[in-house]
């Protein structure tokens, strides 16, 4: 591993490193705690979107930085100015205190980098994972008084689950109301399971395919249907 790093040039070693924390990262690794409410592409974009659009924040106050510590999170901030992205000023040091970020902005890079991820968000799908698990159920005329759960293999061959809201502080998986399909890391023929009534144990299939172009519609839509949907609680 050694040689093959040594063996790129400047600019490879950059997004060698850049990829590897995009796409691998886990704060757990390095004894930070593992937070709910999406995976690192949803925290930055979120964080750069709000940048882009109404400013980096000001810390002037204690909740500001509260803020920062739940998204980006801090140690994503100080990577973002690590890999030029972002420029950081700091507060003087305190005892106790800790790093504590004061003025933030985006630079030109991260301006043209987190701007195209945005876009690219934005065109993937912006609708939550809510909505989506709301449209099956729909579908198949099923109550919408359980919990669920997606799950999927991601590159890396991963598990990755989103749960249902009313799960909260029952798992560290991300909630599907905070989850936008657009943040999900996925290619042309993946498939995606939905488990619904964790007692019944409903299952449904989602293969993923490729978006068609045009305007991205602004919540699922049932397209068409084929067959006889199965009964939820059996033939009554």
């Amino acid at each position: 591993m050694l040689s093959a790093c040594s063996a790129l040039n400047d600019t490879e070693r950059y997004f060698a490193l850049l990829k590897a924390w995009w796409g691998r990262r886990n704060n757990a690794l390095i004894g930070e705690p593992t937070r709910r409410g999406g995976d690192l592409t949803a925290q930055v974009i979120d964080f750069a979107k709000q940048c882009l659009t109404r400013g980096c924040p000001q810390i002037e106050h204690q909740d500001a930085m509260s803020g920062l510590k739940y998204r980006p999170g801090l140690v994503n901030l100080a990577l973002l100015e690590l890999f030029g992205l972002f420029e950081i000023q700091v507060m003087p040091p305190e005892e106790g205190q800790g790093w504590r970020p004061n003025a933030i902005a985006l630079t030109s890079w991260g301006h043209a980098l987190l701007g195209t991820l945005v876009e690219a968000r934005h065109q993937a799908g912006a609708t939550n994972l809510a909505a989506l698990a709301s449209t099956i159920l729909t579908a198949f005329d099923f109550d919408h008084d359980h919990l669920n759960r997606f799950s999927y293999q991601n590159r890396y061959g991963q598990t990755v689950e989103i749960d249902h809201s009313a799960l909260v502080g029952e798992t560290d998986n991300a909630v599907a109301d905070e989850v936008r399909i657009g943040d999900l890391s996925l290619t042309e023929g993946q498939q995606i399971e939905f488990r619904f009534d964790f007692g019944d144990d409903w299952r449904f299939g989602i293969l993923v395919e490729r978006p068609e172009a045009g305007p991205v519609p602004a919540a699922p839509l049932i397209l068409e249907t084929h067959g006889e949907a199965p009964a939820q609680y059996g033939e009554g």
